[in-house]
């Protein structure tokens, strides 16, 4: 294993990288198919499989590499750890002292301090943190806490009693790429995390079914005023991409609950993903009342 055999991450390996997922679930979003293909370019992603490990590997600013929590097709924690000592060998034989992991959950460092007592410093992301949701709560807002939620999609049902919310299927994916383009022109942005965002719709929805995305889009008047992609993994849905035109009240929350409705009825938690440090965002996602959080660590690793 040689920093040269990992590998520029390409659409054409999705379906391998979904079943070492699929297997290995940390509960982070970082670790979907949504997120690792969605921001290969912006964070330069490659990776390699060993030993029936997928190690996913990301530039950093400073020019060095850091990694993603290894991701054993077992799905045993311990095969994780495997995967560590292996990148840690590794950099050990290019004579580095020390590499980098990121996104490591709470599970995940007990693991390593078990392995690596004294070896290792860690410290909470606080920024990438995901804001996990009960199901049930998403769906209907019930209870005193949700009182202002359900106001909201109460008026927009009221005020849109025509309303639909439809899967993205057929010609509604060509529909829904067209509305999401008009909310960029629409909705400018200057931070470099959005601006990335935006190039990805168009592959997005050119390979919807590629990455089986599950989608469903808000309609008024035969009009799309909202759309909303994920994808499930075991017990969560994991919403990766929201986009909805604010001008209609009430719009956002009823997205939100018909996803939840059509898409989470069978599984008991909704990861609406992380705030990367946007206040504006993370009070928008506090009012939702998460659950739980997913804490996520950045761990240097002494070789």
């Amino acid at each position: 294993m040689k920093q040269e055999d990992f590998k520029i991450l390409s659409l054409d390996i999705i379906e391998t990288v979904r079943e070492y997922v699929n297997s290995y679930v940390n509960g982070c979003c970082d670790n979907t198919v949504g997120c690792f293909f969605g921001w290969r370019e912006f964070y330069g992603v490659k990776y390699l499989i060993e030993d029936n490990i997928l190690f996913i590997q990301y530039n950093q600013p400073d020019g060095e590499y850091a990694y993603a929590s290894p991701i054993p097709l077992s799905g045993h924690v311990e095969d994780f750890v495997k995967g560590v000592e292996k990148l840690r060998q590794m950099h050990l034989e290019a004579g580095d002292s020390q590499f980098v992991l990121v996104t490591v959950t709470e599970p995940e460092i007990i693991a390593l301090q078990e392995a690596y007592a004294g070896q290792m410093t860690f410290y909470a992301d606080e920024d990438s943190f995901d804001y996990v949701y009960s199901s049930q709560d998403l769906m209907f807002f019930k209870g005193k806490k949700y009182h202002g939620e359900r106001n909201h999609v109460n008026k927009f049902k009221k005020t849109y009693s025509g309303y639909k919310f439809i899967p993205l299927e057929g010609d509604l994916i060509q529909k829904s790429y067209e509305f999401c383009m008009e909310y960029v022109r629409n909705n400018p942005k200057t931070a470099d995390t959005a601006i990335a965002e935006y190039k990805k719709i168009p592959e997005f929805f050119e390979n919807f079914h590629k990455y089986d995305f599950l989608g469903g889009c808000l309609i008024v008047d035969d009009k799309i005023i909202g759309v909303c992609l994920a994808e499930k993994i075991k017990d969560t849905l994991f919403e990766h991409f929201e986009k909805c035109d604010s001008s209609y009240p009430g719009a956002h929350q009823a997205l939100v609950s018909e996803m939840a409705i059509m898409f989470a009825s069978d599984v008991t938690y909704i990861n609406r993903e992380d705030d990367a440090g946007d206040l504006n965002l993370r009070k928008s996602k506090l009012s939702y009342h998460p659950v739980k959080m997913v804490t996520k660590h950045v761990v240097n690793i002494k070789c």
